[in-house]
């Protein structure tokens, strides 16, 4: 059973599930940090944790939970998290196909963009590909943390 799914907008779609373009504006406007990830389970078999340390170096990357010795983060933290960052990196343990957690859609909704490893997990699943950013699309972490630095600079870019 997935942990939530997308839905297009339809005449009869309630007007608070709308966001409209002043929301979007006041909520983007409000994110002044690049990126966060919270982790809870140490030593992936995805390879998450080598991820996460190198890109501590290379941009900053907040990551909170229990892992890397960080404190831990609880409800009213990780929302606020999503409030002023721009991405999340949203790694799973494993990479499974249509597995998806609560990590991608509490970042889409809180217009935190959510990175992933693949764009393969989402595969059959009606995700648009511009929702999200995927590593693989990437051919080094240094060119992974450029664009979303450039992404940062760029209002018009990082809301598309």
């Amino acid at each position: 059973m997935p942990y939530d799914v997308l839905t297009r907008i339809t005449p009869t779609t309630p007007k608070e599930y709308i966001w409209d373009q002043k929301e979007v504006l006041a909520t983007v406007k409000n994110k002044t940090k690049l990126a966060f990830q919270a982790i809870s389970h140490c030593n992936s078999e995805s390879g998450r944790d080598l991820i996460s340390k190198k890109l501590q170096k290379l941009m900053g990357l907040e990551v909170v939970g229990v892992c890397f010795g960080r404190r831990g983060c609880d409800d009213a933290c990780y929302n606020r998290s999503l409030e002023t960052h721009m991405f999340y990196l949203a790694l799973e343990n494993n990479i499974c196909h249509n597995y998806v957690t609560e990590k991608f859609w509490n970042s889409l909704r809180s217009l935190t963009v959510p990175v992933v490893f693949s764009r393969s997990v989402f595969e059959g699943m009606d995700v648009p590909s511009n929702a999200f950013i995927a590593l693989e699309d990437f051919k080094s972490v240094n060119e992974f943390v450029a664009h979303l630095k450039a992404l940062q600079n760029d209002t018009e870019r990082y809301l598309k």
